[in-house]
């Protein structure tokens, strides 16, 4: 059994999966960089945050390395959501929409934290739209749609 299928045949309805962890994960990378510190982007690298040890040494290394390696990450989120098995492709997109979102209710929090009830009614949809996005029968709700 592989974990990969053709990626364009009639019945996948995967391409559909990939605007929302993208985005999310473009959210990510946009907040990361925008809460480093002043002295960050004055050139002192060393003085980078991040939750992700990945991302931090990155983020030390040069923001451009950062920048790289999320429009490096996002084509490969999007290529192993239109190639894997739905089974696979539904827990990598559970996986990376709820990541995403936490990595980024996190700096949110951090920087202002009176916006906890604004990060569980933006969360509390996305995660609601992921879960349908993925239910069973959504590729035929959504087949019958068009």
């Amino acid at each position: 059994m592989s974990f990969f299928r053709e990626p364009f045949s009639p019945d996948n309805q995967s391409a559909l999966l990939v605007p929302l962890p993208s985005l999310l994960a473009l959210g990510d990378i946009g907040i990361t960089l925008s809460v480093q510190s002043p002295e960050y982007w004055r050139g002192n690298y060393e003085c980078a945050y991040d939750f992700n040890p990945l991302v931090q040494f990155s983020l030390q290394v040069h923001p451009l390395l950062s920048l790289i390696a999320a429009f490096t990450w996002i084509p490969g989120i999007c290529f192993a959501m239109l190639f894997l098995r739905e089974s696979m492709r539904n827990l990598l997109y559970l996986t990376l929409v709820v990541g995403h979102f936490t990595c980024i209710a996190g700096w949110i929090i951090r920087t202002e934290p009176l916006s906890i009830p604004l990060v569980v009614g933006i969360g509390i949809p996305v995660l609601l739209i992921a879960l349908r996005q993925i239910s069973p029968g959504a590729d035929e709700q959504t087949t019958f749609a068009r």
